[in-house]
């Protein structure tokens, strides 16, 4: 199902990506997969949520490709 939501994004490689209430961050692991040029910046009102983001990007190495906000 997520993979359908993007794809029907129409998102292009190299593109900036907004995630407003990114919640434990699903969706923006198959943007970073499919596209490894984005950009991508997650909001969320969980300080539990963006750490928990934070920690699975520095796990993959990809973390320059973040950016978080509470």
């Amino acid at each position: 199902m997520l993979e359908l939501y993007v794809e029907r994004a129409e998102i292009n490689d190299g593109t900036s990506v907004l995630d407003l209430g990114c919640g434990w961050g699903s969706v923006i692991y198959i943007f970073a997969n499919k596209f490894p040029k984005c950009q991508i910046t997650c909001v969320s009102n969980s300080s539990t949520q963006i750490e928990y983001i934070k920690s699975y990007c520095l796990e993959k190495k990809n973390n320059q490709r973040y950016t978080y906000k509470k």
